[in-house]
This record gives C-alpha cells, structure tokens and sequence, in this order.
C-alpha cells in the first residue's frame, strides 16, 4: 500500500474514531452527572468515575495524535501507559497556557487604556490592536507552537519532552502541510462555532428542534475533522522528519 493511500486509510480511522469515541465519553459524562452525591460511597465512586473519563480522554486523543506517527505499520497503535502520561502532562501544560491567556485577555482594554494614555495614541487604536494581539497568542501562536510537540509526545513519551525533542518537533512549522492542516482546522472550529451561535427563525417548534439538532451535529463534525486534521498534520510531517533523520543517519554509518 502506498504511502498517500495509508495516510489517507489512517486519517480516516482516527476520524471514525475520534467520532464515536467522544460519544462514547459525553454519554459517560451524562450518566456520571446524574449519580447521587448523598452518601460518602457515593462520592468516592463519583470521583473514580470522574478520573476514569479523564484517563478515558487523555488516551482518546494521544491515539488519534499517534496514529499517524511511524507505528510498525500499525493503522491505530496500541496504548501505552507511559506514552498516555506524558501526553496527559502535555495537555495539562498546554490547558493551563491557554486558561491564562484567557484571564488575561480579560483586562485588555484596561491596559490598552493606560497605553494610550502613556503614548498618546487613540484608545480605540490601542483597544483593537492589544485585542488582536491576544487572540493571535490564544488561537493562533500558542496552539501552531504546542501541537507538533504533543504530536511527538503522543508517539515517544517523556522523551519527546527534552529541549532537543521539542526542537526537533518544531520543524513542523517550516512546512507548507503543517500550515496547510492548521488552516484547514481553524475553519472547521470557527464553522462550528458560527454554527451554534446561529439561531435562526423556525415557523414551529418541530422546526426549531430540528434546526437546532442539525446546527449541533454538523458543528461536533466539524470539531471531529478539526482535531483529525492536527492530527494528520502534525503526525505527517514530524513523522516525515523521523524518516529522512533516520535515512541520514544510516547512509553516515
């Protein structure tokens, strides 16, 4: 099998996979919120349940990563427990950057006030460009920068964590495939998000329902392809990479 036709055959099975194992997980996370909280028994198995989602999650998502990594041929590879603890670590890391960022774009028109007052420049001016600003780190630097990392992670483990590993990995960003994916998923994620802000004007209530059940399902699609293609992308190219290191490593030896 050629190799466009296995990346093609692996995009799809993390698709299918990462489709239905996140309905897996959200049906597990509605029957988890509807346990009862009375007795002590009850909580403990509440937080079992709750840690158990959680690792459910983490190794969901390093699988999809890691498929498209060099894995013996294999189409989905086998989840290892150290792989899956690093890729946890990883997004612990990578959650926490983008909760921070977010609380801090929460007082960017306050800075951007006393900048314009230090300067002397139109508060609108400054408002607008601080707010960019913010948004490029949050949706655009801190993701392009974070992602072929975790990609690695996904497939190495701890050792994907060392400054030459994540060096390595960042290569990805001199790539036009890289690029070309993160594009491709950004316009799916603001689709889906453009999707469920819509509410449009139904003459009934079957209408709405229906309206609204369509705008839901075509938005978690759209957030499936979004995560597959990082996934491809990232996996691609660092993956690509691995193979021509290695080629030049034997061809010195």
């Amino acid at each position: 099998m050629s190799t466009e036709r296995t990346g093609m055959f692996r995009f799809a099975a993390t698709w299918t996979l990462q489709l239905f194992g996140t309905l897996l997980l959200l049906a597990g996370m509605y029957w988890w919120l509807s346990w009862p909280d009375e007795y002590a028994w009850q909580i403990a198995a509440s937080a079992v349940m709750a840690l158990l989602l959680l690792a459910g999650t983490v190794c969901l998502e390093r699988t999809v990563f890691a498929a498209h990594q060099d894995c013996a041929g294999k189409v989905l590879p086998w989840l290892g427990f150290t792989q899956c603890a690093a890729f946890g670590l990883w997004l612990a890391v990578f959650a926490v950057l983008e909760f921070l960022l977010l609380s801090v774009s929460g007082g960017v028109e306050r800075v951007a006030v006393r900048f314009a007052q230090v300067l002397h420049l139109p508060p609108r001016l400054t408002t607008s460009t601080l707010t960019w600003f913010v948004f490029g780190l949050i949706w655009l630097l801190l993701p392009s920068l974070m992602l072929p990392v975790g990609s690695l992670v996904a497939s190495r483990g701890f050792a994907a964590l060392r400054w030459r590993a994540v060096a390595y990995a960042l290569r990805a960003l001199r790539t036009l495939r890289y690029w070309g994916g993160f594009a491709l998923a950004l316009a799916c994620a603001y689709a889906s998000i453009r999707l469920t802000g819509w509410i449009p004007e139904r003459p009934t209530l079957r209408a709405e329902l229906w309206s609204a059940g369509l705008r839901l399902g075509s938005a978690y699609v759209l957030v499936v392809t979004a995560i597959a293609l990082i996934a491809w992308s990232t996996g691609r190219v660092t993956a690509g990479d691995d193979r021509e290191q290695e080629k030049q490593a034997s061809v010195r030896s």
